[in-house]
């Protein structure tokens, strides 16, 4: 008995320990000492279902419904709409609502957004309204924390699962803990300051839409020579040059078309199969399906094979230029094997190995375009998983110009890659950002100043 005491008295200075000054361990977690936790039904005014009257696909004002949210915010796309006055009076939305999804898969139940009152809306039955008392609490405060994952957690919790959806209902939900400063100005400071991480996102996730349409633009005009690059764009003359009719529409006169299997010195199949007790941590790169992305390779989640299995496949090294194509997931997506890949294996993958007839980066670029886009479309076979075989790329046509003005081509086209990538990778670490903020933020692991009093 002395021994067991002497342990719990252990256990319990160690959790002290844990804890640092100033704070205090909650059924949330750790948070500061001046924080309260309160169930989420005595902060606030009121919860509400929504409209479960039948919307349609035009109307005065929009009905906002569970696939609207995503992310914390309103998604404004793939919108239904009412023209019912007494549904648009009853539920009609206010700025500073937030909108929790009480029946999704078990997965997708919870998930909540908030209305800013950007254009007038209602909200249908599937979703409940909180309206939260702004002398305890913060609406956009209240939006971060319900998307944590200890909110997210607590749902899962108290979920009801039926047979293809889960529910949680208005009583469940007024039961969810909530970790909040007691100023209401520091719950103002903290959702202002996640705010404008989330406008830093939205700005880089629409810069990012209009760069790959600026791209997508430009490899159309490209890629059926209605751009010319000079000195590619007259003839010797000095006159335009005319167009010709081709398999893939009208073409520039001086442009060629081959089929794909006339432009490489082979195309197979990567490695047909491989035992899984052949993969390690480090040795030879395995390139899969999931590594490849139009016009580059992915390197995250990469597999390796061990030296003595590889030996078995000497005759499919991939060489530095090689195209590498997916055969299912995105049939047909094609990127090209950099130079630090050189001697890396591919999985089940068709891999094309250009002649010095054609730049290597152009026909990856032609490939992922709209004439790749609609062959692989058309060309893709088998069941549940479609995919596209060797002999069915052989047969994929590419129109293409002399070889200095595919390189030129290939080089306009892979600076907007590169700055597009670029934008995603900023992109993707900003809501790794965010991530961490919430975290912190949220939990007062990281104080903000309160606002000076005058």
């Amino acid at each position: 008995m002395a021994e067991q005491m002497m342990q719990h008295k252990a256990g319990e200075m160690a959790t002290k320990q844990t804890i640092p000054a100033g704070y205090k361990q909650t059924e949330v977690g750790v948070i500061p000492e001046d924080w309260k936790v309160d169930p989420l039904g005595v902060l606030i005014n009121q919860i509400e279902y929504g409209s479960s009257a039948k919307s349609s696909s035009r109307g005065r004002v929009p009905v906002l419904r569970m696939g609207n949210l995503q992310d914390g915010q309103i998604d404004w796309g793939d919108l239904v709409y009412t023209n019912n006055d007494y549904e648009i009076s009853k539920y009609e939305l206010n700025d500073g609502d937030v909108l929790f999804n009480r029946t999704n898969s078990i997965d997708l139940v919870g998930k909540t957004a908030l209305y800013k009152g950007i254009k007038k809306a209602i909200f249908a039955g599937y979703l409940i309204r909180i309206k939260v008392d702004p002398q305890c609490l913060d609406a956009r405060y209240l939006n971060y924390f319900l998307n944590t994952p200890t909110a997210r957690n607590y749902g899962l919790s108290v979920v009801s699962v039926g047979v293809s959806q889960a529910n949680i209902n208005g009583q469940k939900l007024k039961s969810y803990p909530i970790p909040y400063p007691a100023h209401v100005e520091e719950q103002v400071s903290i959702a202002t300051a996640l705010s404008d991480t989330d406008a830093l996102i939205t700005g880089l996730e629409q810069l990012i839409a209009k760069k790959q349409a600026i791209k997508t633009a430009t490899m159309q005009q490209l890629l059926t020579g209605r751009t010319r690059l000079p000195p590619f764009s007259k003839r010797s003359d000095g006159t335009p040059k005319g167009y010709k009719q081709s398999e893939l529409g009208q073409i520039p006169e001086d442009w060629e078309t081959s089929l794909l299997g006339g432009l490489a010195d082979k195309i197979m199949v990567g490695i047909a199969s491989a035992a899984t007790h052949a993969y390690c941590k480090s040795g030879i790169p395995m390139l899969r399906n999931q590594n490849i992305k139009p016009n580059r390779l992915d390197s995250n989640d990469l597999l390796f094979i061990n030296k003595e299995y590889e030996v078995a496949f000497k005759n499919k090294r991939l060489k530095a230029g090689d195209l590498l194509t997916a055969r299912t997931g995105y049939p047909g997506t094609t990127c090209i094997i950099p130079d630090d890949f050189e001697n890396a294996q591919s999985f089940t993958t068709l891999i094309t190995r250009p002649t010095n007839k054609v730049n290597s980066k152009f026909l990856a670029i032609f490939m992922n375009s709209e004439f790749g886009v609609d062959f692989f479309d058309k060309n893709q076979i088998g069941g549940g998983q479609k995919n596209i075989n060797a002999s069915t790329l052989r047969t994929f046509i590419v129109a293409a110009p002399k070889l200095e003005e595919q390189t030129a081509i290939a080089t306009i086209i892979s600076d907007m890659d590169m700055e597009i990538v670029a934008l995603e990778e900023k992109l993707a670490k900003t809501r790794d950002l965010k991530q961490g903020m919430m975290q912190q933020l949220l939990t007062g692991r990281i104080r903000l100043p309160l606002p000076k009093e005058a």
